[in-house]
């Protein structure tokens, strides 16, 4: 495996890890339940994450094959690609506020269960991508992110793992009684 790829799948990892250790422990009650009227409750949340990571990942998948119809060749650095979105620091709660297009919405009363395994199944997909693309020159594959700009393949992987982990941070304060940020 390419040291990219694998040092975007730990991050991936991680970051998942930590989700599950935050949900695992709610109530079915308090996953339900949102903290302000304007909010979303942690399973739609989960939910919000699964709709997100599905749609990535497709966007992913038609850069990955644009690539290889372009013949985009070999990855030809191992250089670390983990910190190339942290001027944006996406996963902290200063981040503005986006308000998501209707299809990444959650779904009004979404169960913490269902998402959960709606987000497993994007992860699994995603994790097969990577597979598929290990090894080819993936900084060359871009594509417009409506907040950040222009984003390439790698910082579209570490996208995933930032906004996981902003809205992992949302459901602890949820959980924990905290006005959500």
């Amino acid at each position: 495996m390419h040291p990219r790829i694998a040092e975007l799948t730990a991050y991936l990892d991680r970051t998942r890890a930590a989700l599950e250790e935050t949900v695992a422990g709610l109530a079915p009650d308090a996953a339900a339940r949102r903290p302000a009227a304007d909010a979303w409750s942690p399973a739609e949340i989960v939910d919000h994450l699964a709709r997100v990571e599905r749609s990535i990942t497709r966007l992913l998948s038609k850069l990955l094959a644009r690539g290889a119809e372009e013949g985009i060749g070999r990855e030809d650095s191992d250089a670390s690609v983990v910190g190339r979105l942290d001027r944006f620091r996406l996963s902290d709660a200063q981040f503005r506020r986006i308000e998501s297009p209707e299809r990444l919405r959650p779904t009004p009363a979404a169960e913490l269960g269902p998402a959960l395994g709606a987000l497993r199944e994007a992860r699994a997909e995603l994790r097969r991508l990577l597979g598929a693309a290990d090894g080819m020159a993936l900084g060359r594959l871009t594509a417009p992110h409506p907040v950040v700009g222009e984003l390439d393949f790698y910082e579209w992987v570490l996208f995933v793992g930032q906004h996981e982990e902003r809205h992992r941070r949302q459901i602890a304060a949820a959980a924990a009684g905290a006005p959500p940020a």
